[in-house]
Parts: structure tokens; sequence; C-alpha cells
């Protein structure tokens, strides 16, 4: 099993509920995609980011499959220039 985890902190944090909403049709890409949470962030911390992403795939190869796929990419090409920051972690479990 392959976990990519990313967190974002918008230019406009009212557009979380847009950019989460959009995230979770990434499962539309199953079998690549094994489960996916996306959600808005509610403790509004110091430390907090406005959006967090955990998705799950099969292994490594179903995960590169996925970043490469057009529907991934298409949304990407919508979402970065939202990202003030971005952060992710990628590891086998």
């Amino acid at each position: 099993m392959y976990t990519h985890v990313v967190v974002y902190s918008l230019h406009d944090p009212a557009e979380a509920p847009e950019v989460v909403r959009r995230l979770r049709e990434m499962i539309a890409l199953a079998p690549l995609v094994t489960t996916l949470n996306a959600g808005v962030d509610i403790s509004r911390t110091p430390a907090s980011y406005d959006v967090g992403l955990v998705t799950t795939h099969p292994d490594f190869e179903a995960y590169e499959s996925y970043r490469t796929h057009p529907f991934h990419q298409d949304f990407l090409a919508w979402l970065l220039p939202k990202i003030a920051v971005r952060t992710v972690v990628d590891f086998d479990t």
C-alpha cells in the first residue's frame, strides 16, 4: 500500500470547500485510488493548513498512474494558482 498525504494553505481560505469538493472527485480514478479522504481544517490553529488530503494506492505504480492521469493533471492546473503553501509526504504502509 502506498499513502499520499498533502496539506494546502490557500491564498483565499474561503475557497477550501470547493477545493475539497473537487479533490473528492479524484475517487473516480479507482482502482488507482484505494481510499481518498479530504477535508477543510476545522481547528483553525496558527499551525493549521486550510485543506488536508490523504489517499492510498495499491502500490507506487498505481500512484504514479494516478498522479499523471489527465483528470488529475486538469485538477492540478485549476488548483495550483490557488495554493500559497503545499506540503506533501508519501510513504509505503
